[in-house]
């Protein structure tokens, strides 16, 4: 499983010389591991 999402907004002030990035960020992988000969280990 693979799965993501982000969001990610600009402010700006002062005639634009000031700017602030804010961003959120959410992620989950799960992963799974198997021996050479195929079967699924701990």
């Amino acid at each position: 499983m693979l799965s993501g999402a982000a969001l990610a907004d600009t402010l700006s002030a002062f005639d634009e010389r000031l700017q602030l990035t804010l961003g959120l960020r959410y992620q989950q992988v799960k992963s799974g591991n198997y021996s050479s000969s195929g079967a699924k280990t701990a």
